[in-house]
Formats: C-alpha cells, sequence, structure tokens
C-alpha cells in the first residue's frame, strides 16, 4: 500500500489550519502522514495544532525563510511514496481524494497527478468563487509559465529525491 505524506505549510493561520487538519484527518485512505511546517506563528495556530495532534502527524515549527524553504523541510521529512501539498487554508473537496490520487499512482511509470481546483469563500466554503480546469498535460504551457496551483498536485517522492526540492 502505497504511503502518502501531506504537507502543509503555515504561519499565523490560527483561524484556518484545523479545518485544513480536519480535511486531511477525513480521508478515507488509511496510509497518510500529514506534515505540518509552522513557521514561528505567534497568533495561537500551534494551539490548535497541538489541540488536533494525532500519531500520524509530523510537525515541526521554527522560523523559515518564506513558504518555499517550508515546504522544501517538509519534503526532506516527508516518508510517503507519494507528496501532496495542502496550504493551512486549503481543504480536500471529499474524503475520497487521497483514495483516488493513489489509484493514479497504480500505474508505476506515473510520476505527478494533478487536477482542478476550486476556489471558494472563506467564510462560507459552501459558496464557490470560481473553478480552476486543470486540462490535458502539455509541457510547452510549462515552459510558457503554466503551472497547476499546488493543493492539486501529487509527485512520487522519488522525483523530490532525484530532481530536488523547490528553488528558494
Amino acid at each position: 500500500m502505497l504511503k502518502v505524506s501531506i504537507i502543509s505549510a503555515v504561519y499565523n493561520r490560527c483561524a484556518t489550519i484545523s479545518a485544513s487538519i480536519n480535511s486531511v484527518q477525513m480521508q478515507a485512505y488509511p496510509n497518510i502522514t500529514h506534515v505540518i511546517i509552522d513557521g514561528g506563528s505567534t497568533d495561537g495556530t500551534m494551539n490548535v495544532v497541538r489541540e488536533l495532534s494525532t500519531a500520524n502527524q509530523v510537525v515541526i515549527s521554527e522560523p523559515d525563510d518564506g513558504i518555499y524553504d517550508a515546504l522544501n523541510k517538509g519534503i526532506k521529512v516527508a516518508d510517503g511514496d507519494i507528496v501532496g501539498l495542502l496550504h493551512s487554508d486549503d481543504l480536500f473537496s471529499d474524503a475520497m481524494v487521497i483514495t483516488d490520487i493513489v489509484a493514479s499512482f497504480s500505474d508505476p511509470a506515473v510520476q505527478l497527478v494533478y487536477g482542478d481546483l476550486v476556489y471558494v469563500e472563506e467564510s462560507n466554503v459552501a459558496k464557490v468563487v470560481r473553478r480552476w480546469i486543470s486540462g490535458k498535460f502539455v509541457s510547452r504551457k510549462l515552459r510558457a509559465g503554466w503551472m497547476p496551483p499546488h493543493p492539486t498536485v501529487f509527485v512520487r517522492k522519488s522525483v523530490f529525491d532525484q530532481l530536488g526540492a523547490y528553488d528558494t
């Protein structure tokens, strides 16, 4: 069974981190580690993280040099075969997201999976603001600056091990 590491970078997001953590905890897929990288929050974020702590979490709280430094810290400690990002104000759309993602990786040739993204109102997650439709992958779009949104991207850990993490 493939293991999935979900990395959440957070800094002073006391109001949203609980929904993000709960979104990971509600996943039907059983083999998930949630890596939470806190940049030294001062607003009570870490109190919320501690209250919702489970055995399948890794938490690091220390100053960092921005979101990509935080994500790189998470990638370094991630123990999953697959790595995904879920920011501290993001949610999975339903409990089957990770199950569906893992099914996509059943083909060993698949190295990266991305999908659609739904933007919602912060105060009412039931209200859709807009939809980002992923479309088919075309490599020339990458060269032109196209990039799928972080929370829709899942990558085999071996890709990070081979190519390195984010350029800070």
